[in-house]
């Protein structure tokens, strides 16, 4: 695999990435017990970008992330950049106030929120 240099938009740093490993069965994330490769990771990604598409995110969004990391996370991010969103990642650990700070300094759109198991 050829070393492309990436430039450009996000979405176009994502369709890189994808053309280069998209359809490669190699193993692109570990979790626990379960292993993804990059065909099933680019095949969900497409699948959670047309929902949050239906759901209104669009090029230029800006989405807050606030999520453990997790398969999810690496999902949730890779969809919005597919799509030319931008990411506001928030730690898991923020308090309420830090959040709303946030969220309100940033001019969020959305948020997509996840809870770590317990």
């Amino acid at each position: 695999m050829d070393n492309p240099i990436i430039q450009g938009t996000a979405v176009n740093i994502y369709r890189t990435i994808k053309r280069e490993v998209g359809s490669y069965d190699g193993i692109a994330v570990i979790e626990d017990d379960r292993t993804i490769n990059y065909r099933t990771l680019f095949a969900d990604v497409e699948k959670t970008a047309a929902i949050m598409l239906s759901s209104g995110i669009t090029p230029d969004s800006r989405v807050a992330v606030n999520s453990a990391n997790s398969y999810e996370y690496v999902l949730i991010c890779l969809a919005l950049l597919s799509i030319d969103a931008v990411i506001v990642p928030i730690s898991i650990h923020a308090g309420a106030a830090e959040t709303k700070n946030i969220i309100e300094h940033i001019a969020v759109n959305f948020l997509i929120s996840g809870q770590p198991d317990t």
